[in-house]
């Protein structure tokens, strides 16, 4: 478990067990009580973690705001997972899968959604502002230049 974006907490009433949620963008966030990971159940389409308290009753944990800050909600309570991210930070993250393919083709759209899925990433690191805007420069320039070295042999 990436402890360094996993967030723990515990619910605001007695016999709360101690729940860990962990981002994850490629294969859905993860969840785990007392240490143990607890697999998501379905209410018709939407997802929730069962989150068995000390007198043997649940609560539903559900999660939302995959993109723009994850946050856990039980029982009408949010519990921040993640920051959240700013318009503008949203706006420079998500650039890469649109602008990369108009640069140097359909090549582009593979590097450019790996740079949107990177810079998510990047806008949430605790970095000073500017830092985290050169990072994603570099990183969306990085993309261009893979994108259009891939071109042609894809062609």
């Amino acid at each position: 478990m990436n402890r360094a974006t996993s967030r723990t907490f515990r619910l605001g009433e007695a016999g709360s067990p101690e729940i860990t949620v962990t981002p994850d963008l490629l294969r859905g966030p993860r969840v785990s009580v007392a240490g143990r990971p607890v697999a998501p159940e379905r209410e018709g389409i939407a997802l929730y973690w069962p989150i068995r308290m000390a007198d043997g009753s649940e609560r539903r944990l559900r999660l939302t705001g995959q993109l723009v800050g994850l946050r856990a909600i039980v029982d009408g309570t949010e519990y921040p997972i993640e920051r959240r991210l700013a318009p503008w930070e949203l706006v420079l993250a998500v650039l890469p899968i649109g602008l990369v393919p108009a640069a140097v083709g359909g090549a582009g759209l593979l590097t450019g959604g790996i740079a949107t899925g990177v810079s998510l990433a990047l806008f949430r690191l605790p970095w000073p502002t500017a830092a985290r805007v050169v990072g994603w420069a570099i990183l969306a320039v990085v993309a261009a230049i893979v994108g259009g070295l891939a071109a042609p042999l894809l062609a």
